[in-house]
This record gives structure tokens, C-alpha cells and sequence, in this order.
């Protein structure tokens, strides 16, 4: 008996659904109007099909729809098309297997699928992202098996894998805001530099090495649009068959040019705009210019009540050991990311723009060299015994996340605002 690789099960399962679909009289739904029910969508039209509407429990999108599709409630869906087909997209098993349940029971039509399939056929067949298929596919299933861990998990997860965490490139130290409370600390460079493609590449394929699963990788700045080869980025990394998702996070102020999302476009990657209010002035630009190229894009727009932390000053602070230590043992349990810049792995954003900034003396133990001159299993014991030290390092005595200002967003570093640091003022 042969078994069927990964790739193979995929395209059958996409071609299933599709033929499925092509055959209903009921209509197509997709359940889930975010990023996994997008791939649904893109890889259906892939093969010809377009479905009828979104389905989503959050009231909140019916009212503003979702890339041009109306969104409906399950009661509404089960109105308007009656048994119709419903994929899901859902990355989590377990929960995609409660709701597709409830749909089930409401008489919908649910075809064999899971949404790693759609991810698989949007990368390969839309995107066309050059790397090796089979590797991906498998690294898919790998992926599949992670989201559906408890919590959030990296390191080692169980079975011989090991997770990378969430993971930054900085790409550019530049920007066109100044924001005086921005937590990567960009306006406060007085040289700020692009990195060379060759650098952030190779220091990104040395991190990817060291895992056996990459689940995502944020490029920032700054902002990444300013860097002038940003494309040619995205397009070479995504040959790292074990790095999943390559975001961009961009403050929605410059519309990119058709050369750069193309590169986007075929790297797989997609972007997420930050709301800045008037400040971000080409939202909707962007947002079109993503769907024209068939890049998933989102807008996290600000809530009038929200509000940004402003943190303590970067400084030396005079405190006992054991409560720098409490300090990192409580940072770890959080959703923390570490980040690359500059060929070196950080553990925050606090350690690489501090230290880069002269804020934080230069300690070798609280980075990681991802040069050239590494052999690979000295660069993978080095960035797993990193990422699950369990001391503070040096830099930790120079944070005080606990003592935050709620701010109004995005207040430009001003000119009476430099003044007011320059006298040592708090503005």
C-alpha cells in the first residue's frame, strides 16, 4: 500500500471541496471571515469557484462585510441558503471540530477539509511561493499539530519539535512617524540604517535552522516600506520551507509600489495595517492595492478609548536580584517574541534597540551572533539554550514593565516635546 504525501492530500482534498461546491444548488459558505477562511476563498477561486457569503459568530463584521463578501450569522446562513456547503476556516482542530458539529446538526453540507489544505493550496497555487512543496506540506501538518496545543507553547512542544516563538525582523530602523511612545524606540535613533538584504536573509535562514517549525515572522522597522527592497526580502525568505507566515506590519502611510507586491504577492506574505488615525493616510489604498494582488490585509483599527503604555525610561535600576528575576520569569510567561537585528537574536525589543542605542551596556550573553562564521550545530544549541534560559539577563535590569503611563496614541515626538526630555520633563 502507497501512502499519499501531504502535497498530494491537499490538492485532492481542495479539488473535493471545489467539485463539491461546483455541484451544489445551495450555495457555498465559508465560516470564519479572518485570514484562514480568506485562503478558502482564494484557493477556491483558484479553481473557478467564488462562494456566496462569509459566516462568522461575531456580529460586529456583518455590518462591515469582508474583502467585498456580505457576513452572516448562522442563523441568517441557514436562512438564505439552506443546506448549503460550509468549509471552515479554522486553524485550531478542536475548535473547528465543535463548530463544524453545530453546522452539521443544522443540516449544512460539510465536506472532509481542514483549513491547513486551503493554507497549503493559496501558498502553492495562488502565491506560487518557491520552496520545496512536499517539505511545506508536511511542515503544514506539523503546524496543525501545534495550534492545537493548550495555551501558548514554544521550544520543545513534544514529539522531537522544536517551535520557534514569535519572531521579528527588523528590517529598517526607519520611519516616517515619531512616535514618542513607540516600543521598538525608532525615533530615538540618530543614524537610523536599512539592513541589507544579504544580512537579513542569512541571519533569518540561520534562526529557521535551529527549529524544526517556524509558525511566523513579522518584518518590521520602522517601517518595512521604507526599506527599498522589501520585496526582494519577503521573496527570499519564503524559501525556508519551515517558516509558515511572513507578515508586515505597516502604519498605513505609503502605498507601495506594484513591483513590491508582487514580490509580496508571491512570497505568500501578508500585511496588517496599524490604525493611526489621520496619520495613516493610505489605508484604503493599501487595502486595494493588497486585493488587486491577492495579498490578505487587515486594519486594526483604534478604538477611541484605547490607549498606549508609555514605559519607564530605559535605565539601570537599583533593585534586588530576585526581583530583576521575578520581573523576566513573569515577562516569559507572556506572549513574548524575541527579535532579530542587525545579526543578532534578541529576546526583546527593550535588549536590541537599548542596547543598539547605548541605553543597555553590550553583553554577549544577551544576544546571539547569527553570522557567518557559526557551524550549524553550534548556532542550534546556542538559540535553543537562548530561548529557554531560565535567568534574567543583563538587560532586564533596565526595564520596568511595571510602571506605565496610559497615553493617547501615537503623539508625535515634537519639537516642544524634545525639549521637555532635553530638561528631563516628562511631556
Amino acid at each position: 500500500m502507497v501512502t499519499q504525501t501531504p502535497s498530494r492530500e491537499y490538492r485532492e482534498m481542495i479539488d473535493r471541496c471545489a467539485r463539491a461546491a461546483a455541484d451544489s444548488g445551495k450555495g457555498v459558505a465559508v465560516f470564519g471571515a479572518a485570514k484562514a477562511g480568506w485562503y478558502i476563498m482564494k484557493a477556491l477561486e483558484a479553481r473557478g469557484i467564488r462562494i456566496d457569503c462569509f459566516c462568522d459568530n461575531d456580529a460586529r463584521k456583518a455590518s462591515n462585510g469582508f474583502h467585498g463578501y456580505r457576513v452572516l450569522s448562522a442563523t441568517d446562513l441557514e436562512k438564505e441558503y439552506p443546506g448549503a456547503i460550509v468549509l471552515f476556516g479554522i486553524f485550531r482542530r478542536n475548535s473547528a471540530q465543535a463548530v463544524k458539529a453545530g453546522f452539521g446538526d443544522r443540516g449544512f453540507a460539510i465536506p472532509e477539509h481542514d483549513a491547513y489544505g486551503f493554507l497549503y493550496g493559496y501558498l502553492t497555487e495562488v502565491a506560487g511561493r518557491k520552496c520545496d512543496h512536499q517539505l511545506l506540506a508536511a511542515n503544514l501538518n506539523k503546524l496543525s499539530d501545534y495550534y492545537s496545543l493548550d495555551g501558548y507553547r514554544y521550544g520543545d512542544v513534544g514529539h522531537g519539535e522544536f517551535v520557534s516563538p514569535f519572531v521579528t525582523g527588523v528590517v529598517t530602523q526607519k520611519c516616517n512617524l515619531r512616535c514618542y511612545d513607540c516600543g521598538q524606540r525608532i525615533p530615538y535613533y540618530n543614524a537610523p540604517l536599512d539592513f541589507s538584504v544579504a544580512e537579513i536573509v542569512r541571519d533569518i535562514k540561520h534562526y529557521c535552522s535551529a527549529f524544526t517549525l517556524v509558525p511566523e515572522i513579522s518584518l518590521h522597522g520602522g517601517e518595512p516600506f521604507l526599506h527599498p527592497e522589501i520585496g526582494a526580502i519577503c521573496r527570499e525568505i519564503s524559501s525556508i520551507p519551515n517558516l509558515i507566515f511572513i507578515n508586515l506590519i505597516t502604519n498605513g502611510n505609503i502605498s507601495p509600489a506594484d513591483e513590491i507586491l508582487r514580490d509580496l504577492a508571491s512570497a505568500g506574505a501578508d500585511l496588517h495595517q496599524s490604525d493611526y488615525g489621520k496619520l495613516s493616510k493610505q489605508q484604503a489604498e493599501i487595502f486595494s492595492a493588497c486585493a488587486k494582488h491577492d495579498i490578505f490585509c487587515d486594519i486594526h483599527f483604534v478604538d477611541p478609548s484605547e490607549k498606549w503604555l508609555r514605559s519607564a525610561p530605559i535605565k539601570l535600576h537599583e533593585r534586588p536580584s530576585t526581583a530583576t528575576e521575578q520581573i523576566y520569569s513573569e515577562c516569559m510567561a507572556t506572549k513574548v517574541c524575541c527579535q532579530i537585528m542587525d545579526g543578532r537574536l534578541y529576546r526583546c525589543p527593550v535588549s536590541a534597540h537599548g542596547m543598539a542605542q547605548g541605553l543597555i551596556p553590550p553583553s554577549e550573553g544577551d544576544f546571539v551572533r547569527l553570522g557567518d562564521d557559526i557551524d550549524a550545530d553550534t548556532l542550534r544549541r546556542s538559540v535553543r539554550n537562548f530561548l529557554t534560559r531560565e535567568a534574567a539577563f543583563v538587560s532586564c535590569s533596565y526595564c520596568d514593565p511595571n510602571t506605565v503611563t496610559l497615553v493617547e496614541p501615537a503623539i508625535q515626538l515634537s519639537a516642544k516635546i524634545k525639549r521637555l526630555l532635553k530638561e528631563g520633563t516628562q511631556p
